[in-house]
């Protein structure tokens, strides 16, 4: 009989985005290097953590989801256009957990398309089995964004901050942290006029934030980085704390995890 003790465990949402571990301006281009930095830290942390993990589609599902307007609808995107993008990202999942893999980290992948349906973008069932079974015997479930069933539209896109943001309700996380090719979220700072890190994000400054925060010039098929700080500043309300980290410098990725990141932009609602 298994003895249970991850239960006294906190538990980690992480994301590897796919700005950091793809190279987004370039199709189907994994940044390995990234990758296997983030598997090595991951592999220091997994064994005192319930980290749920997932990745971002980057430059492998976003300019085919793009190309073949996934975000609306299966009528648009028809059954073929669902299965290219899917694939794409398939063949991403399957570098990141060889090189979790290769690291010793026990991942197993879980494809939200398997498990959850939406209605009109957003998530109404979502089966956690996968994830309770996964840490039941000591593997590290590895989720992503993906196309999902939709009782309306036929399919949708569901991105890394949807996802965590539906799992959050219901599985609690202590802390979020958040993967990506820069220091975290940047602004034209409107006082100074100077691109400026912002170290923190909360209530008095959301509004301000939203209006000048800087968006990627590459194929973003999931809203942009507007999208994902709306999602996370709405599960900072539940009192988890969320960091916002880059994955190409060492040690970062691992310092958010303990909560104690060097340098990141924190969500934080309320203040």
């Amino acid at each position: 009989m298994l003895e249970l003790t991850e239960n006294s465990k906190e538990t980690i949402f992480v994301k590897l985005g796919g700005s950091a571990i793809t190279h987004k301006e370039k199709e189907f281009q994994e940044n390995l290097s990234v990758i296997d930095l983030s598997s090595s830290q991951i592999s220091e942390l997994y064994e005192d953590f319930k980290l749920i993990l997932a990745h971002g589609g980057g430059g492998f599902a976003h300019p085919v989801a793009e190309k073949h307007n996934v975000s609306k609808g299966i009528e648009k995107c028809k059954p073929i256009g669902l299965a290219k993008t899917r694939s794409a990202l398939q063949n991403l999942n399957s570098i990141v957990v060889k090189s979790l893999i290769s690291h010793k980290v026990p991942a197993i992948t879980i494809s939200p398309y398997s498990c959850s349906k939406m209605e009109n973008g957003r998530f109404t069932e979502f089966n956690l089995s996968p994830i309770h079974k996964s840490h039941k015997i000591g593997a590290v479930p590895l989720l992503h964004g993906d196309i999902v069933y939709d009782s309306v539209k036929g399919c949708s896109i569901a991105s890394t901050e949807m996802i965590f943001s539906h799992l959050s309700t219901r599985i609690t996380p202590k802390r979020i942290v958040i993967g990506t090719n820069v220091d975290g979220v940047f602004w034209n700072n409107p006082d100074s006029g100077k691109r400026e890190l912002v170290e923190e994000i909360n209530s008095g400054n959301l509004a301000e934030v939203l209006s000048a925060v800087e968006e990627s010039k590459t194929s973003d098929v999931t809203g942009g980085m507007r999208h994902k700080i709306e999602e996370l500043y709405n599960i900072s309300k539940h009192n988890i704390e969320i960091f916002i980290v880059n994955l190409s410098k060492k040690n970062y990725l691992s310092g958010a995890i303990l909560g104690k990141p060097e340098l990141s932009t924190r969500i934080k609602a309320g203040e």
